[in-house]
């Protein structure tokens, strides 16, 4: 019986996931601004406009998640954009770029699970 139950835990896998919790806004009503988040390349969510939106999805060690900000056309509520990556409680990527129509993007792979992550952006983090 011993051994049935050692073979079971061998056999199990400890891949795992963490959740990532993304959030975008803007302090001033700007039409014109756009941004995405992506998960290996692939858009998970996206949106223009001048609302806050927010969501989550689950990676895996070895994921890649990113989130681009590009600023407004015109007008002092479009300018500048700032992305930032945390894990816990610790900035590991961000970018800020100032201006119009200027794109702030942030990238982090996953290393480790045993991890929350927050992708926040905007012109305001």
């Amino acid at each position: 019986m011993g051994h049935l139950l050692n073979m079971a835990l061998k056999g199990k896998s400890t891949a795992g996931i963490a959740t990532v919790y993304w959030s975008h806004g803007y302090t001033g009503t700007c039409a014109t601004r756009s941004w995405s988040v992506s998960k290996n390349g692939s858009v998970v969510a996206s949106g223009s406009g001048d609302t806050y939106t927010s969501g989550s999805f689950t990676v895996a060690n070895g994921d890649t998640i990113s989130m681009s900000s590009t600023s407004g056309a015109s007008g002092t509520a479009c300018e500048n954009s700032t992305v930032s990556i945390l894990r816990d409680a610790t900035v590991v990527a961000t970018d800020t770029q100032t201006g119009l129509n200027v794109t702030a993007t942030a990238s982090w792979t996953i290393a480790t699970v045993q991890a929350t992550y927050y992708i926040q952006g905007g012109d305001i983090v």
